[in-house]
């Protein structure tokens, strides 16, 4: 049975400062089911019109990078906006984006991006108890003008705003609270053609990861021809060429509607978190790899791999 949240509601909000980093408050206390930041913005031109940068993504780009701080240094979020929406198509396939842009001097750009810290409404498994932290802020670190558009004179006025789905900790509810959800983002350069080995940070449980290869700026299909995962002591538990991997969305998904060309999912979290790998673990998992093999005769130009990993987290003291 679900249990809906005790409340959904605006937390914070501020002016948007481009270049800069704005932090917004969420009150310590209930469980943090997910977070929702939306953008309220207005570009001006002398001109009159704007070149958008990106008219599917709108005003999502402007976000740099998102981080939830708990007590300023446990960082469980640390992502930018343009992947915090690709994840969100991969955690709830078949949703539609909510970003708007327009041409004209005075267009309203809106955008909307969802963090779900639980697993979902009937299972709070990663939820996050706000109480046992002292101080829980969002920073959100924004890019310039450029990243929207250009435009004689061009300008941008708006605020960002927080939302909090939070639930009563009095109403009974299985909910772990030792265990709390990470979605953090990085990239490794690729340097030549082959097996590029990537080392997986250890301590954490591995339930999701979104790859997506880059060559040239741009996101590309084809750089990658199969990925192999390593656990550790001549262990190789999944090899997947790279079409397969594509078939294996498809079937997991429903579909093969990524928001992005070249998108990659592993997918460990199904059947009830069954098979999660244990990052670190001497006997499951103890140097963790995923190898990555470029493609024979692929010219390289600042080739890389972006990686948005979603783990579970041991907190050290979980509240009684």
């Amino acid at each position: 049975m679900s249990k809906r949240p005790q409340m959904f509601a605006r937390v914070d909000q501020r002016p948007v400062n481009l270049g800069n980093t704005v932090v917004l408050d969420i009150p310590n206390s209930h469980i943090l089911g997910a977070i929702e930041i939306a953008l309220h913005l207005t570009l001006t031109t002398s001109s009159g019109t704007v070149t958008v940068a990106d008219s599917a993504l709108g005003a999502i780009p402007v976000i740099k990078r998102i981080q939830l701080r708990l007590d300023g240094s446990t960082i469980p979020l640390s992502v930018s906006g343009e992947f915090l929406d690709y994840w969100s198509h991969v955690d709830r396939p078949g949703s539609e984006r909510l970003a708007t842009s327009g041409t004209a001097s005075g267009s309203v750009w809106d955008a909307v991006l969802r963090w779900e810290v639980a697993q979902s409404e009937s299972n709070l498994t990663g939820a996050i108890l706000l109480r046992n932290y002292g101080s829980v802020q969002l920073e959100i670190e924004f890019n310039g003008l450029a990243s929207l558009g250009s435009g004689t004179g061009l300008a941008v006025a708006g605020n960002v705003e927080v939302w909090a789905e939070l639930y009563d900790e009095t109403v009974p509810i299985a909910f772990d609270n030792s265990l709390m959800h990470t979605l953090t983002e990085h990239f490794v350069a690729v340097e030549q053609t082959g097996d590029k080995i990537i080392d997986i940070p250890r301590g954490r449980g591995l339930e999701r990861m979104l790859v997506i290869p880059e060559n040239d700026g741009a996101y590309v299909d084809g750089l990658v021809t199969a990925w192999t995962w390593r656990n550790g002591q001549g262990f190789e538990p999944y090899f997947y060429t790279d079409y397969l991997l594509r078939a294996r969305a498809r079937r997991l998904y429903g579909g093969d509607d990524t928001p992005v060309t070249g998108l990659r999912v592993f997918d460990f979290r199904r059947a009830g978190n069954r098979d999660v790998i244990p990052l670190g673990d001497p006997a499951a998992a103890p140097y963790p790899q995923m190898v990555a093999t470029i493609a024979s005769g692929a010219s390289l130009s600042n080739a890389r791999l972006h990686i948005v990993r979603e783990e579970l987290e041991n907190v050290t003291t979980p509240a009684a």
